[in-house]
């Protein structure tokens, strides 16, 4: 009995090293790839030089993609072309592991690229790029099988909905208000922003908000995100208000926030979740 419970232990312990060994390589890539990301937010007028290198230099195929979501946004941003950036991009590694097979845990520590996506199409729509929007959607029709029962996909085809005249707008006020639709995973460390988001998308329908959504997308302006997102509404000088804290706030990237807790699971959303309290994003 104890020989066996020995070996357990051992196996238990080389798991545990297994998986600590892969988050310290996987530290390494994301310090960069955050780098990326800040380019963004801070408007850097180099911003697609330092994409277009951080994927060059990156030999691994999950992040070199990452990258090209981000890049596919700094170009817009720039009012270049991003169609080239657009044909090579592919979500394979985002979601499958060894074998090519579907990976949840790789899937999850990829939920800010989806969330990156989103933001994507918002502005694609939003500069009359039908073209771009369509190809957002086709890389992630790809994939859609496997990936479509989590809450960030659905908010995804949710607001190509919208813009294509189509759009729930309950969903978005379900969401907002943490009625999930049954069976939906979600990623626990990004629902706040995916809250956001929705609240964002009301706003911009100028659908009826109540004090406290007001006060949700006036928040949002005042996030790295948010601020990106509100300005490619076009509502963001209407709800953003200066405050205090400005200017000793910074808040967190969407990639930072991912990468913290990174061993929580995701849930299985069930029909309880209708009494669910809103939950708010790390900032």
């Amino acid at each position: 009995m104890g020989d066996i419970l020995f070996i357990v232990l051992l196996v238990v312990l080389g798991i545990m090293i297994f998986q600590n060994v892969k988050l310290f390589k996987r530290s390494k890539h994301v310090k960069e790839y955050v780098a990326c990301s800040d380019a963004i937010f801070d408007d850097r007028d180099d911003k697609i030089e330092v994409i277009k290198a951080y994927i060059e230099k990156e030999t691994d195929q999950e992040f070199r993609n990452k990258g090209r979501v981000l890049e596919i946004y700094a170009d817009m941003m720039s009012g270049k072309d991003p169609s080239e950036t657009l044909s090579v991009l592919d979500l394979k590694d985002t979601i499958y592991g060894n074998k090519d097979k579907f990976d949840a845990q790789k899937f999850e520590y990829n939920s800010d690229t989806y969330f990156w996506l989103i933001l994507d199409l918002i502005k694609a729509h939003m500069i009359n790029d039908k073209n771009t929007a369509d190809g957002l959607v086709k890389a992630v029709d790809t994939y859609r099988d496997q990936i479509e029962q989590d809450l960030v996909v659905k908010l995804f085809y949710a607001i190509d909905d919208v813009f294509n005249g189509q759009g729930n707008m309950m969903f978005f006020r379900d969401l907002w208000n943490g009625n999930y639709p049954n069976g939906s995973t979600y990623d626990k460390r990004l629902i706040g922003f995916y809250k956001y988001i929705a609240v964002a998308i009301l706003a911009y329908k100028s659908e009826e908000l109540s004090e406290e959504m007001v006060q949700d997308v006036e928040g949002f302006t005042h996030m790295k995100a948010g601020k990106l997102v509100m300005n490619d509404l076009g509502i963001y000088d209407k709800y953003h208000k200066i405050t205090d804290e400005d200017a000793d706030e910074e808040p967190k990237a969407i990639e930072e926030v991912t990468e913290e807790a990174s061993e929580e699971t995701k849930e299985e959303v069930v029909e309880e979740t209708s009494e669910e309290v809103k939950e708010e994003p790390k900032e």
